[in-house]
């Protein structure tokens, strides 16, 4: 590796650390330096060491010293050659450079992730970005946590030291965002999740993220409440469909699969035999990954022989039918990729639903997963299954998942359940009571 090579990453590593200014004008002098020594300069040009710092005074380490301190055109032959020369060589320079860095150990401060106090958020969010902790999400969560950080964290708070952080700042600043209740509570989770990793790695004191966190007050709960379609509405959007939208309708209809894993899903994966789906991977954000969210997700999916049938029509039709193509294959990408779930939502099933009779108000969500919500309910309140073959089902880890989360009942059956109830309050048999100290006899009734 060359002198000038050496000494620009150098340069490099210096420019990168935060506060340390002198070492930079050093090594730039430097620079100037090593490009005298391998280019040369014109025979009036002055040397470039005057007002050298102290540590490069001698390079070699050897109390030699810098060469004289006249121009190139006043210094004798004999002397540029013996001393002036020798001094500049850029190997030398490098050395006197790498020294230098060592006795600071500079290098281990841009290596190693810092341990004082006034570390700065951007360093412990990359510090937890690039985490084995993080790479042990689920990629949907991977990609949920990247986005708080790289969009709203590191830029609201990136050049603030961590330790200086102050709650009601962050209180005032997630009040300030133009986001749901729920969003919020998110990104001040997530927050905390990376002071809590840089504590668990001792980059801040210990109990800094549990009192941070313990004075922010805000509003997390949220008032959303999926929109649950019928069995009928449900029938209407397939019906307005065309292949292979209502395919991909109609098996996360059914079947509860999350769309990343339908997009995932590979004719191999269809097992025939069995009559089951197994669900290998997961497709989001242009990628795949083997990594599911749950171990729970990697449970074999119930094929029904109807559902079966509408995917052998389909494979049929498409023109990606080997193994290992996609089941949903991108024909704009010739099937190198599969369909993209947005653009199926906003191109054919919010218009289908609204077509339908679904009641949607202008930016209300609405997508796939509705599908996912109204199974859930379909099964437990319409078709009274019991809540752990539903649970079994959306392939759920907790079974108040399903319940407190996914199932809703709808209003006609509130309204039947309701009268019963005034049925076994109201329609009381008439009966007659005899009154302590009164003959008569009273009907009693409303």
């Amino acid at each position: 590796m060359t002198g000038r090579r050496i000494t620009f990453e150098v340069t490099h590593l210096v420019e990168n650390l935060d506060a340390i200014a002198q070492p930079v004008t050093h090594v730039n002098q430097t620079i100037l330096i090593e490009n005298h020594a391998v280019h040369g300069t014109k025979k009036d040009a002055a040397h470039p060491h005057r007002s050298l710092p102290a540590w490069l005074a001698s390079p070699t380490g050897e109390g030699d010293g810098p060469p004289c301190q006249k121009p190139r055109r006043t210094c004798c032959r004999n002397h540029w050659r013996r001393r002036c020369r020798r001094w500049l060589d850029p190997p030398r320079l490098a050395s006197a450079c790498w020294r230098e860095i060592d006795s600071r150990r500079l290098i281990e401060k841009i290596n190693q992730p810092q341990t004082d106090d006034k570390l700065r958020f951007r360093h412990i969010a990359e510090f937890y970005l690039n985490s084995a902790a993080f790479r042990k999400l689920a990629p949907t969560t991977q990609y949920c946590y990247r986005h708080i950080v790289n969009d709203y964290l590191v830029p609201a708070w990136g050049d603030q030291f961590a330790v200086d952080i102050k709650s009601l700042a962050v209180e005032k600043w997630l009040r300030s965002l133009d986001l749901a209740a729920p969003a919020r509570g998110k990104t001040k989770y997530v927050m905390m999740v990376v002071f809590l990793h840089a504590e668990k790695h001792e980059r801040i004191p210990d109990g800094f993220t549990a009192n941070l966190e313990s004075k922010i007050d805000i509003e997390s709960s949220s008032n959303y409440e999926a929109v649950i379609l019928t069995p009928k509405q449900t029938f209407t959007i397939l019906k307005r469909m065309r292949q292979p939208e209502s395919t991909v309708t109609l098996l996360v209809a059914v079947t509860g699969l999350r769309f990343s894993e339908v997009a995932g899903l590979q004719w191999q994966d269809v097992d025939y035999a069995n009559e089951c789906i197994h669900v290998r991977r997961t497709w989001i954000d242009g990628q795949t990954s083997e990594r599911l969210k749950t171990k729970q997700s990697r449970s074999a999916v119930p094929m029904a022989a109807e559902l079966a049938q509408f995917l052998r029509d389909w494979r049929k039709a498409t023109a990606y039918g080997k193994p290992t193509d996609w089941v949903f294959a991108s024909p704009k990408t010739h099937g190198r990729t599969p369909r993209v779930g947005n653009m199926l939502v906003a191109d054919h099933l919010r218009p289908a639903a609204i077509k339908a009779g679904v009641i949607l108000k202008p930016g209300q969500r609405f997508g796939f997963h509705n599908l996912r919500h109204s199974l859930s309910s379909l099964l437990i309140t319409g078709q009274k299954s019991d809540v752990r073959t539903t649970q079994d089902i959306l392939r759920h880890s907790s079974s108040a998942t399903t319940i407190d989360l996914y199932t809703q009942s709808p209003m006609a059956q509130r309204i039947a359940a309701q009268e019963s109830v005034l049925d076994a309050i109201l329609k009381q048999p008439t009966r007659r009571v005899r009154i302590s100290g009164v003959r008569n006899a009273s009907r009693v009734g409303l």
